[in-house]
């Protein structure tokens, strides 16, 4: 089983100076993962996506099955087989985390953001 695991860096819509523009990064991202063909796809800061517009990116690599976080920058994950028991938090966290059952595998994703946009020490008391 292959799982790819990405930040998309504000939801492919941003780019800090040494990143290439975010249309190309996009682009770029898409052709990669198609190369790779994994069975799973953890995606961060999935920022401006719903579950509309995940399928539709994840359909590119041929998942049919997705799962998104709410928040201002979600978690995601698609899948090559089907999702089951989605559990998706984010309540009193800045990102949140989101597990489940994706094939034969438990899959938990987290996002812990930078020191300065959150506390830490609690973020990681409510994974606990």
């Amino acid at each position: 089983m292959k799982l790819l695991f990405w930040n998309s860096y504000h939801g492919f819509t941003r780019s800090p100076p040494e990143m290439e523009p975010p249309l190309q990064r996009r682009i770029r991202f898409v052709q990669w993962i198609q190369e790779q063909s994994p069975d799973i796809v953890a995606l961060l800061e999935m920022k401006g996506f719903d579950a509309d517009s995940l399928g539709t990116l994840a359909a590119h690599w041929g998942h049919g099955s997705h799962v998104l976080n709410a928040g201002e920058f979600p978690i995601a994950l698609t899948c090559r087989d089907f999702i089951r028991h989605p559990i998706c938090h984010h309540d009193r966290m800045v990102n949140g985390f989101l597990s489940v059952q994706a094939g034969s595998l438990p899959v938990f994703i987290t996002h812990i953001p930078p020191a300065r946009f959150c506390n830490r020490s609690e973020e990681l008391r409510q994974l606990l």
